[in-house]
């Protein structure tokens, strides 16, 4: 996609920014996907599965035909656009059924952490194929053959039991009073990505400026994939029964030790690939670190009917907040003047991107792990305790 979008239909590096910002848009919405998923059932069927199947479906037809929207700017990212949403509506549906699991699991994070283990290993696949497909068989092709995966995902999501459960008779009333006990949750989730983001310029002057071929991102997205893979293994294995804030300050310390890295690289002082190839592999296992406690919780915070609607919301405040740091990156970028025929500018995008995003988990996370400690202390006073304040 990015190669699509660089070579082939000339996008500047802020237009490139703000395409990515639009892409993530269906996934804001994803508390309405919750909701018809918790609530509507489809004939007798069930209420999950069906809609995994048809946006299955239609997320393949479009990968296939995705080639006929690349004349233009505005028809590529529309047909992407099309496809992310349908692929949301499927992933909300999947995070509903996680959901009803983890209720019945002894070990608390224990399947989602086996999901994302799965999710890591699947995106290690594909980024390890992917720079080799792109260079043998061009982009259409590339893209035809991601529809399979979408295919395979609707007929085998009928192979999972059907959900039996009763829908909500007032699911907003419910919603909201659940999310009332989940608010400071809710307000962590809104807060990790929210800082400027200078991903996709940085992306822009690794691809422009040094000449970065699709096979070395390639080698960068299995690298990435991979660690993602063994953090969550680490997680699963020594992490799961740890302090939720504890794990995340280490995840937020790591991260921003890693990405300063990166502008020693922008700034010509270490302009080697093994560089930022290992900038992106700490990155991808500190950033893991930092979600893995955030998905339990949000799971278990959970109230019985309204599981994917909540779990939706969480999610969607997540990708929200990613929106909103690619789109400041994209205007921390312009008033630098940083564009595809200069990057004199891009540290000092960069330095003040990295500041932000640190300072503010920093203060979200402790702010937050002192209000629930303090909560803790008081637990003989409280009748009801929200399932978050047993999480940290």
């Amino acid at each position: 996609m990015q190669f699509v979008m660089i070579n082939t239909l000339k996008f500047t590096p802020i237009e490139m920014t703000m395409s990515y910002g639009i892409l993530s848009a269906p996934w804001t919405i994803k508390p309405l996907y919750g909701m018809v998923s918790d609530k509507f059932e489809v004939f007798d069927w069930g209420r999950r599965r069906p809609y995994i199947s048809i946006a299955g479906l239609i997320a393949a037809c479009m990968y296939i035909h995705v080639n006929h929207f690349m004349a233009s700017k505005t028809y590529f990212i529309g047909a992407l656009t099309f496809i992310s949403s349908n692929l949301c509506f499927a992933d909300v549906c999947a995070d509903s059924i996680t959901v009803d699991v983890v209720k019945y699991e002894q070990t608390e994070g224990r399947t989602q952490s086996y999901c994302w283990i799965f999710r890591a290993s699947g995106t290690l696949l594909g980024a390890l194929f992917g720079g080799m497909a792109y260079k043998s068989l061009g982009a259409s092709a590339v893209f035809q053959i991601v529809a399979i995966m979408p295919l395979v995902m609707s007929l085998g999501i009928w192979n999972l039991p059907m959900n039996t459960g009763t829908p909500p008779r007032n699911i907003l009333c419910q919603l909201v009073r659940n999310l009332k006990k989940q608010k400071s949750l809710a307000v962590v989730f809104l807060s990790m990505s929210i800082a400027p983001d200078y991903g996709p310029l940085y992306v822009y002057y690794l691809t422009r400026h040094m000449g970065y071929t699709p096979m070395q991102f390639s080698w960068m997205n299995m690298s990435a994939s991979l660690t993602m893979l063994l953090s969550t293994i680490m997680f699963n294995a020594c992490l799961l029964k740890r302090r939720a804030s504890t794990v995340i300050i280490v995840g937020i310390f790591g991260a921003t030790l890693f990405r300063a890295t990166q502008i020693l690289v922008v700034c010509d002082i270490l302009p080697y690939f093994s560089i930022v190839l290992f900038d992106g592999v700490a990155e991808s296992f500190f950033g893991q670190l930092i979600m893995m406690p955030l998905i339990i919780m949000a799971a278990k915070g959970c109230s019985e009917g309204v599981e994917g609607t909540l779990y939706a919301l969480f999610m969607s405040l997540s990708n929200f907040s990613n929106i909103c740091g690619d789109w400041f990156g994209g205007l921390l970028g312009s008033l630098f003047n940083v564009n595809e025929h200069s990057f004199d500018n891009l540290h000092w995008v960069m330095i003040i991107s990295i500041l932000l995003n640190f300072s503010i988990r920093m203060a979200v996370i402790l702010n937050t792990s002192f209000f629930y400690e303090r909560k803790t202390t008081h637990k003989r006073r409280q009748t009801i305790q929200s399932p978050i304040h047993d999480c940290v």
